[in-house]
């Protein structure tokens, strides 16, 4: 995994990025412990955890 933008993912998500951010809002203090920080990137672990727990593929 690299590391994303929250427009990125959304888009391989198919979402919008305030549906994206009410993603981020519902496991907020686990993906705090995973190294997500408001405004930022969103790194490498965040995006793995995202993309499994919500079955989002990068590839395509």
């Amino acid at each position: 995994m690299k590391a994303m933008t929250r427009q990125e993912l959304a888009d391989c998500a198919g979402v919008t990025t305030k549906t994206l951010g009410n993603y981020l809002r519902r496991h907020w203090d686990e993906l705090w412990a995973l190294g997500l920080r408001p405004r930022q990137i969103l790194p490498p672990s965040v995006v793995e955890w995202l993309c499994d727990h919500y079955c989002i593929r990068k590839d395509g």
